[in-house]
Order: C-alpha cells, then structure tokens, then sequence
C-alpha cells in the first residue's frame, strides 16, 4: 500500500471524523491529517495551495451532506480552480444515506473516485486501498 502525504477529511460530522481518523491511523496510511468541518473552509485552503502551486500526494474524503455547502456544490466549485491538484490521489464521497441517486451521481462526478458508506472502517479502507 503506497502512502500519501496528506489525507483532508471534510466533514461537519465529528463521529465521522472520529472514526476515520481512528483507521487511518490503525493503516498508518498518511503522514499528514487535515480536517475541515465545511466545505467553504477547504474550498478557501485548496484555492491558497493553487496559487502558490502547492503541490502533493492526497485523498479527500468528502461528506455529501453538509450546512453551508454540499460535498456534490464543493466538487462543483473544486472543478473550477485553475492549477488544481486537490484529491489527485482520490476523492472519496461518503454519506450515511445510501441512496441510489447520490451513488450514480458519484459514479458520474469526473473528480469523484468511489461512494464510502459511513462510518468507514480501517477494514474498508484496506479494501480501498
């Protein structure tokens, strides 16, 4: 299993947060967490990384279901920053819902890379991974 530099968790949801981080650390699979509870926070952080053309290895795991902005308006916005190289490893999308609408709607998100029911596990992410 290759390493990445930097994991972003973007979720309002600290359970979620809890339990992801609690895996990835169980997996030793980034050197470097980030942890965002909205998407306009990130949003704001991955447009700073493009200016200064910051680049590295890293996965996103993105809520669906957030105040403010949606995980599917924050892919959305994410698409238009010019020198963008935010998630390159992988953009995971998760919700607890496992409506068939937000599955199809992810398989066909060019930036997505795969549905993560919550709460996502270390054994999931061994899957993934």
């Amino acid at each position: 299993m290759k390493k990445v530099e930097t994991v972003y968790i973007i979720d309002d949801d600290e359970i979620a947060i809890f339990c992801i981080k609690k895996s990835l650390k169980q997996i030793a699979f980034c050197d470097n967490l980030i942890i965002f509870n909205d998407g306009i926070t990130a949003l704001d952080h991955f447009v700073k990384l493009a200016k200064n053309n910051i680049k590295s290895s890293s996965i996103i795991f993105l809520d669906i279901n957030m105040p403010e902005m949606s995980g599917w308006h924050f892919l959305e916005e994410l698409k238009n920053i010019s020198g963008n190289e935010a998630g390159k490893d992988g953009i995971y999308v998760m919700s607890s819902s496992l409506d068939v609408a937000d599955i199809e709607k992810v398989h066909n998100n060019s930036l997505a890379t795969k549905f993560l029911p919550k709460p996502v596990t270390s054994a999931l992410l061994l899957d993934i991974f």
